[in-house]
């Protein structure tokens, strides 16, 4: 029973990411570029592959978030979203046993 759990899981998983990646391909760059939509989707995608502990894919999306540009005013707090990236980030980097890299996150 444990495996069929831990299979659909992986699924639901593989599912969504296919499905976020699809939609930030097919989204216009005007669109993704409303309210910062595209660090939002990669933040997402990061979370995903955290759960399923690929960490450098993880890493990579964490990257391509620019943190610095989130200070702009849009729809939502910009400094909760920088927050939630940074706590994210700060989490993987814990998963994987980073515990001095974890710290040096800003």
């Amino acid at each position: 029973m444990h495996f069929k759990w831990i299979l659909h899981k992986k699924v639901i998983l593989d599912e969504a990411i296919m499905q976020i990646t699809k939609l930030s391909q097919e989204t216009p760059d005007y669109e993704l570029n409303k309210n910062y939509l595209l660090s939002r989707i990669q933040d997402s995608l990061a979370v995903l592959y955290s759960i399923k502990k690929e960490y450098s894919k993880t890493l990579f999306y964490y990257n391509k978030i620019d943190v610095t540009i989130l200070d702009s005013y849009f729809m939502f707090d910009p400094k909760t979203f920088k927050l939630k990236v940074i706590f994210n980030k700060v989490k993987m980097k814990y998963d994987m046993g980073f515990y001095n890299d974890a710290i040096k996150i800003k």
